[in-house]
């Protein structure tokens, strides 16, 4: 009777351990990039597309390989769509007349070179969007709701960081820009969730981040406080682990 008391408390004591802490990242219906530590909370439509991101040991020590052919490829998906049917010329005459389409086309007027169109869409974005802290307090209990696609950012004129790098990289590409949105971590006290963008300009990827204020930020002075969670995104000869991050 002893040894079946002691050998049921001890599975008692290793079912209390917690797990190892996994950061999961899925995108929802509204296109919002959201981020959890406990996949039992990911609601139940998105918990097969939810990914773990972040370990530490991951990241390669070595180089990746120049971040052209994802990124291009998701960029040139984003400026062009199949017209094989009724519904699709439906949806992409509905994108022609966007705001987003009207935005971008008077951003362009006066921009002549990449670096133009894309600091266009960075100044219009810091000046005229807000950051949302009301919903970036529901999103840490995760009750956070608002829609953060770039559409929904434009008629609001508020956002969370995601929002933000959504509205930069719809800008940007109807623009004729190749850009994606980047997400990771934020340094900081409670090292959250963040999103910013990479942008290809004259050929060369570089990076914006339109709520903290950096507009093709060198990377080395640029991973101070971002730790992408594809550490291609880092653009360092070198990537860093995030234990190497942490440490700086």
């Amino acid at each position: 009777m002893k040894t079946f008391l002691l050998l049921l408390a001890s599975v008692l004591i290793f079912a209390a351990v917690p797990a190892y802490s996994q950061t999961f990242q899925w995108l929802d219906d509204n296109g919002t990039v959201n981020f959890s530590d406990n996949r039992a909370s990911i609601p139940l439509q998105y918990r097969k597309k939810a990914v773990p991101v972040g370990d530490d040991d991951e990241a390669p020590r070595e180089a990746p390989s120049p971040p052209l052919s994802r990124p291009a490829a998701s960029a040139k998906k984003m400026r062009t769509s199949s017209l094989d049917g009724p519904a699709e010329e439906e949806t992409a005459a509905r994108q022609a007349a966007s705001p987003l389409d009207a935005l971008a086309a008077d951003l362009k007027k006066n921009a002549r070179s990449d670096r133009e169109k894309a600091f266009a869409a960075y100044d219009w974005i810091v000046k005229n969007i807000y950051y949302d802290k009301p919903e970036l307090h529901k999103r840490r209990s995760r009750l956070g709701t608002d829609n953060q696609s770039a559409l929904a950012v434009l008629e609001s004129k508020h956002a969370v960081c995601a929002g933000f790098a959504n509205l930069f990289t719809a800008l940007a590409v109807k623009m004729g820009l190749e850009c994606v949105t980047v997400t990771g971590i934020a340094a900081g006290a409670r090292q959250e969730g963040h999103a910013w963008n990479a942008v290809k300009v004259d050929g060369t990827w570089k990076l914006v981040d339109t709520v903290y204020r950096h507009f093709l930020t060198p990377p080395e002075e640029f991973i101070a406080k971002h730790f992408p969670f594809d550490p291609q995104w880092q653009l360092l000869p070198k990537p860093l682990t995030k234990a190497e991050w942490l440490k700086r």
